[in-house]
């Protein structure tokens, strides 16, 4: 279960875009130093519609550094930086953010 689910959209990244929807960013998308938005490979919603009841997970396009404090046990970095920078997102307003509850 995740924030997001009455406010992704499932269509896929790509075609048909909706206006009211922007990126939906999860922790899969952050690798060293960078963000990987779209990924291909992946069963999750990468879009979130922006609207009202969504604003408290929705931040402006700026630009972030974002940090993803989980890892995979072998490897030897507990926290992965990842630079997200506005140009990378120029044609949105706002990106989501989800984090999984726990």
């Amino acid at each position: 279960p995740f924030r997001t689910d009455d406010l992704v959209n499932n269509n896929e990244v790509g075609s048909n875009e909706d206006k009211n929807s922007v990126p939906l960013l999860w922790m899969n998308h952050l690798n060293n130093f960078d963000v990987e938005w779209p990924l291909d490979t992946f069963s999750k919603p990468q879009r979130i519609e922006k609207v009202e009841s969504s604003a408290n997970l929705l931040v402006p396009v700026q630009n972030y550094v974002l940090l993803k404090r989980f890892s995979a046990k072998e490897q030897k970095q507990r926290l992965i930086a990842s630079v997200l920078t506005k140009n990378e997102f120029k044609q949105y307003t706002h990106i989501g953010l989800e984090i999984t509850k726990s």
